[in-house]
């Protein structure tokens, strides 16, 4: 056997490796891809995650289990008809509530007095165990839970929300969640089987033992101190206009108040039906069947529905979830007299919601207020305003019964107009929502600006006294607030004899005016002065008002007198290249610095008649001249200097004169951009330069083509350029861009940039394995990999900007790649908001781009998304081979070389060839010049 036919057979046998070996990774990365979908928690998350769910499986388990023993004996021993009056009673208890929650959590801190609540409800529960039932237990009793279920499920979000940050919230809340709807399933399931085995009285001590086991449980939760978790005792009246000063506070809150009275006349409805249809003795197992069966639902609708509303739809609308299905349910039963079966499905929506989706809403509400704000906030929403709107509108179900206008029509008509509101007042929380987010970020107001008021007769005339001042400072600051004001024409002209230099060039840039008469003879006596800046100026001001040519014939020593005058002597002729004094200044032998002045007036004074001068003065000229070239190049109008102007946008001296005079030329230099920006002719240089220079025709056909830019096959460095240029231009609200074209490069920016992360990855790992070859070009390919990736994310909100421009995705992406951990976990959630209604696989990018987990955690779903897998280093080494970025390739190639992939050596060796091809290329283009030479207009 030959050596080929041997290297031949070898690579087959590897290929074929590789191929198993993408094959069975693909499985792997798929399952692991579903799994995370259902449960993604990352490393360092786990023990904290497990105890949160444990804690409330644990809390609304015990909960189950009173409200059934509540609701039975309270149905028993007094009946449907009282209920308005414990509603009631709950809501004026309601601040006692808020002030045993703020007192123990100031003295014992959040986790403490987590674990003393549950500890205290156990005993109650335990005390309720051991005495007889009677109508005024039962109503206690029923206090009791109502009462205690407030305390226990405020403090444990309290307490969680101090654990999680937004984006945390919003991808495990959902799961933790999911432990109270199994903890409910869990307390239902019990409820039962005690009521079939035992008697009623059993649950209240099933309850009891459950919480004394979730406060034991709460004891092995991580301990996340913060200063945040104690507060100080403020006054109530102080609380409530801390919290009622925000108007997305407020609105939460009439959010929470709706809410409360829709859920409150739906539970009415149930359990007055409910006793009428179901015999007393019956009731227990009935209701411990009944919330088994719903929460056993709530479970599911937790585990494979909730998030991916969350995620699909986004916050608001899932809020809005509930209401719509109680208003539909609420209308069957007005409209076709079915009280049961609506009641049942109202309610069963209530059940099946209540604690998953809508929980996880509710909760995701306060996530972006500061910790106190929310701690006070949700206090007092939970226990003041929720109960108070109890108790509001059981006096109003009590006010019902008594008046006898209690009818079951009117409370299915009541809940159905109390759950359209509802859902009204949900979606008005879009952009209040959105506004906590931006805040989050630490956006900035505006600066008030301010307008200079027109000065009144008075202020004139203080003004003017101050011109007489023989104190310099003073004088000009006179004459200044008069410009300002828009009465320069009350300065006098005798301010032209005053001694100070200073005050003197002032008064030459003010005073003339061609209307003005008073001016010009005390104007030429200065053309005599001793200081050569005031004898300049006085030149430009008599020549700019028309009275130069009036004046006799003077010599002066100066170059810059000499070319003013010359300038002006030439400017009243129709052709200023034939003036003898111009001539001269053409000649070869003609003083540079002349020339130098000559073009500087140009620049200020120039018309189109002065083209032929220039086209003889732009050749050789020093670099310092490029400026006043420009401005002067842009009052002549002439389309001949197109092409120097472009070539001046790369000198930064000269730039902005240059992108002034193209704009002046309108849209045929606007073509000309393009031109020069497509050649490969053009030095990159200049071609970086012209992006933003296209900016300031701000038309339409600038947008598109700058987005046609974004996909055209130009350097990277160019497509950059062109998408911040687009930047600027979307701050114009008249311009459109296409929604299409980017939101393609928003995916293929993610894409490119996902991809470059797990092969970074795979790198790692490689020089992990071969630590000692070639490690210092890993590395470096690993890092140039990272930079890449904040690249893309800039890119990204960059792009999204065009679509959202008024956002400050700016700080979004500061945040993401910043130290501060609540800006950090504020972007997300913006970017989750502003990014509905786009593409759910884009999302899914979008989404894995500004995830801050770590990529080991990442990367089954990373793989999942892009639909490949790269599972070791040298298929990650052969895609970046292939890689169009130079850099990129370059440092693969090297890597690959030291390394010793034998297989990629080809590969390898070719990069390298079109690396040094290309590093050619570009020397040879950086030495062209970039200041062509026009030709001569013939004048000598």
């Amino acid at each position: 056997m030959t050596p080929d036919s041997t290297h031949s057979s070898q690579s087959e046998v590897n290929l074929q490796s590789l191929t198993n070996d993408y094959t069975s990774a693909a499985n792997r990365t798929s399952a692991r891809a579903r799994l995370a979908a259902l449960i993604d928690v990352r490393p360092g998350e786990r023990r904290l995650v497990v105890t949160s769910t444990l804690t409330l499986a644990g809390i609304v388990g015990a909960h189950i289990i009173l409200e059934t023993a509540r609701d039975a004996y309270f149905l028993v021993e007094l009946g449907a008809s009282q209920l308005t009056l414990v509603y009631l009673a709950l809501a004026i208890l309601a601040g006692l509530v808020t002030r045993y929650d703020s007192t123990i959590t100031r003295i014992f801190g959040r986790t403490n007095a987590l674990i003393l609540s549950l500890m205290s409800v156990a005993l109650g529960s335990t005390l309720f165990f051991l005495i007889d039932k009677t109508p005024t237990t039962a109503f206690f009793l029923y206090l009791w839970v109502g009462l205690s279920g407030t305390v226990l499920m405020l403090q444990f979000w309290l307490y969680t929300a101090l654990r999680f940050t937004s984006a945390q919230g919003r991808r495990l809340y959902g799961l933790i969640t999911a432990g109270g709807v199994f903890g409910a399933v869990l307390g239902g399931g019990i409820a039962s089987l005690l009521t079939s085995l035992s008697t009623t009285n059993s649950l209240l001590a099933a309850a009891a033992a459950l919480q004394l086991g979730t406060a034991f449980l709460i004891t092995f939760s991580p301990v996340r101190s913060s200063q945040a978790d104690y507060q100080e005792k403020k006054p109530l009246r102080e609380e409530l206009t801390e919290v009622f000063g925000s108007p997305y506070i407020r609105r939460v809150m009439l959010l929470t108040a709706i809410t409360t009275m829709t859920l409150l006349v739906i539970d009415f409805l149930f359990k007055t039906i409910v006793a009428d249809a179901i015999p007393p003795a019956e009731l227990a197992s009935y209701f411990a069947r009944y919330y088994t069966l719903l929460n056993a639902l709530a479970l599911v609708m937790q585990l494979f529905i909730a998030v991916r509303v969350l995620q699909r739809a986004g916050t608001i609308t899932a809020l809005a979830l509930l209401p719509l299905l109680i208003f539909f349910g609420a209308t069957s039963g007005l409209f076709f007299a079915l009280p049961f079966t609506a009641i049942m499905l109202a309610k069963g929506a209530d059940g099946s919601l209540r604690h998953s989706l809508q929980k996880v809403s509710s909760e995701l509400l306060y996530l972006p207020l500061a910790v106190k704000t929310r701690a006070t906030a949700k206090s007092l929403t939970d226990s003041v305003i929720t109960r108070g709107v109890q108790g509001l509108t059981a006096g109003g179900l009590l006010l019902l019964a008594a008046t006898g206008y209690e009818s079951t029509n009117l409370l299915f008509a009541l809940a159905a107009a109390f759950a359209l509101l509802w859902f009204c007042t949900a979606f008005s929380l879009q952009k209040p929502y959105l506004q906590q987010f931006r805040a989050s970020l630490g956006r900035k107001s505006e600066e008030p600006h301010y307008n200079l008021n027109q000065l009144t007769i008075d202020g004139v005339e203080i003004v003017l006294e101050s011109l007489s001042s023989p104190d310099q400072a003073q004088v000009l600051s006179a004459m200044n607030l008069l410009e300002q004001a828009k009465r320069s024409r009350v300065l006098p002209a005798l301010l032209l004899y005053h001694p100070h230099p200073q005050v003197l060039l002032k008064a030459l840039q003010v005073i003339p005016e061609k209307d003005r008469l008073d001016w010009p003879p005390l104007a030429e006596r200065l053309l005599t002065h001793e200081e050569a800046e005031v004898r300049l100026a006085a030149l430009r001001a008599l020549g700019r008002a028309g009275h130069f040519s009036q004046i006799a014939p003077l010599s002066f020593s100066d170059p810059r007198e000499k070319a003013t005058a010359a300038f002006f002597r030439a400017n009243a002729q129709p052709q200023p290249e034939a003036a003898p004094s111009i001539q001269a200044l053409l000649a070869v032998n003609a003083d540079a610095a002349e020339q130098e002045a000559l073009i500087a007036v140009i620049a200020e004074n120039g018309s189109p008649a002065w083209s032929p001068v220039l086209h003889e003065l732009i050749n050789g000229q020093p670099p310092h001249v490029r400026r006043s070239l420009c401005r002067a190049m842009g009052k002549t109008n002439d389309p001949s200097f197109i092409e120097p102007l472009i070539a001046c946008l790369a000198f930064n001296r000269a730039r902005n004169e240059a992108e002034c005079a193209l704009l002046q030329l309108g849209s045929v230099a606007f073509q000309g951009l393009q031109d020069a920006l497509l050649s490969d002719e053009t030095p990159l240089s200049i071609r970086r330069r012209i992006p933003h220079a296209c900016t300031l025709f701000r038309g339409q056909n600038v947008v598109d083509f700058l987005t046609a830019m974004l996909t055209s096959p130009i350097p990277g460095t160019i497509r950059y350029k062109c998408l911040r240029a687009l930047g600027t231009l979307s701050r114009s609200e008249e311009l459109t861009f296409s929604r299409a074209q980017v939101l393609a490069q928003v995916e293929l920016n993610s894409r490119k940039a996902l991809k470059n992360v797990v092969l970074a990855h795979q790198i790692k790992l490689s020089i992990q394995q071969k630590p000692t070859l070639a490690q210092s070009s890993g590395e470096l390919l690993i890092e140039l990999l990272e930079a890449k990736y904040a690249q893309s994310l800039e890119r990204i909100s960059r792009l999204l900007q065009l679509l959202h421009p008024r956002e400050d995705l700016e700080r979004v992406y500061h945040a993401l790649i910043g130290q501060d951990a609540r800006a950090a976990a504020a972007a997300p959630e913006l970017l989750e908001v502003l990014t509905l209604g786009y593409d759910e696989q884009l999302r899914a990018l979008i989404r894995l781009m500004v995830d801050p987990a770590n990529v080991v955690s990442k990367l089954a779903a990373i793989h999942n998304v892009l639909g490949v897998s790269w599972n070791n280093a040298e298929a990650a080494l052969s895609d970046l081979l292939r890689e169009a970025d130079p850099a990129v390739g370059a440092l693969a190639a090297e890597y690959a070389d030291k390394a010793k992939y034998l297989n990629l050596q080809l590969i390898a060796d070719a990069v390298k060839s079109k690396n040094r091809l290309i590093h050619d290329l570009e020397s040879d283009q950086s030495t062209r010049s970039v200041w062509p030479p026009l030709p001569s207009s013939g004048v000598k």
